[in-house]
């Protein structure tokens, strides 16, 4: 009978060593068990971490806003929402507008130098290349204030040879008068002259050039 039958299961379960399948299924389960809750540990551990490198980033952000725009009006804010890091200049609520955008992405790029130069946990190249990166729209007065913040960088970390990251802008824009020395200004360039380009020649012409060459074979 089906009560006989059930009498007889759980005497079988009671008794190690008596039914292997059952056995072998309760190992299974118990191991699984103990790895869910190792995966708990971890991911609670990973989440504590996420939220302290978001507000590091937020914090560096924040500071490179208010270093550009520092009426004490202006803030930087960080989100990740849906796996997107998105950066954001506030004025009690977010801006926009292109020049506020353009200043936002420049911002957040060095603020990304600056956190993984800091994080122990961000293994990013340690070498940031802006290209006429000034919008129409951003104002000399604020696109020069910005280049004076990348500036102080080095500054803040002590001197060029202990600054942990590389950092070079092109610009048609004069820097301020305090930038225009040696000491900052390496290189004069002119597009018209392949030979007086950043890398003495135009990539675009031999990345095509390279692309159409004969097989030497």
């Amino acid at each position: 009978s089906s009560h006989k039958m059930l009498t007889e299961w759980t005497e079988l379960s009671s008794k190690p060593g008596e039914f292997k399948e059952l056995d072998e299924c309760q190992d299974r389960l118990k191991t699984t068990i103990e790895k869910i809750e190792k995966l708990k540990v971890r991911l609670n551990d990973l989440l504590i971490e996420h939220d302290a490198s978001r507000i590091l980033m937020s914090s560096i952000f924040s500071s490179a806003v208010r270093g550009v725009l520092p009426s004490g009006t202006y803030d930087g804010r960080v989100s990740l929402a849906d796996r997107e890091l998105a950066f954001g200049i506030t004025h009690g609520t977010a801006m926009s507008g292109e020049a506020v955008e353009t200043l936002a992405v420049l911002l957040a790029d060095l603020a990304c130098m600056v956190f993984n130069s800091v994080s122990e946990r961000s293994h990013l190249p340690g070498f940031l290349l802006h290209d006429s990166p000034r919008e129409a729209d951003l104002s000399l007065r604020l696109y020069r204030r910005f280049i004076t913040l990348g500036a102080s960088l080095q500054d803040h970390f002590g001197s060029p040879d202990s600054c942990p990251f590389q950092y070079i802008i092109t610009t048609t824009t004069s820097p301020p008068e305090a930038l225009r020395d040696k000491k900052w200004v390496k290189l004069h360039l002119n597009a018209a002259a392949p030979a007086e380009s950043l890398f003495l020649c135009n990539i675009a012409t031999e990345a095509e050039g390279k692309l159409h060459a004969p097989d030497p074979k």
